[in-house]
């Protein structure tokens, strides 16, 4: 079963703790303690650094994902409120007025030539 980043974490500093504690008992096995506690320590630094880069890279993207989603609702009101000022002012009686009107329901569709259901626009060729 794979560990959480504190169990980790806690497991290598408590084998350094035993191995600091053990030195001469690892030592009489024949084991370099000192090269263990090196080599153990160098792990730990370079995960340490590699979860905290994690961690900011995380707050960005919370951050960004915060910007795209007001983003999002900025774009969605504006195209409606221009479908809404198009449809009056064309006439929403009209055969633009109607086209304008269904826009965004044509989308939801796929029914536009503008974009498929993903939202991407069609393949020319």
């Amino acid at each position: 079963m794979a560990r959480t980043t504190t169990e980790t974490m806690g497991v290598c500093e408590r084998v350094l703790e035993f191995i600091r504690t053990n030195q001469n008992k690892i030592a009489a096995t024949g084991l370099d303690p000192a090269a263990l506690e090196s080599a153990l320590e160098a792990e730990l630094s370079v995960f340490r650094q590699e979860e905290s880069q994690q961690e900011t890279l995380k707050a960005t993207l919370r951050e960004q994902t915060t910007k795209t989603r007001a983003s999002k609702r900025k774009a969605d009101k504006k195209g409606s409120d221009t479908i809404r000022m198009l449809a009056g002012a064309l006439g929403s009686d009209t055969e633009l007025g109607k086209q304008v009107q269904r826009l965004s329901s044509d989308i939801r569709r796929g029914d536009s030539p503008a974009a498929d259901s993903s939202g991407n626009a069609p393949a020319s060729g």
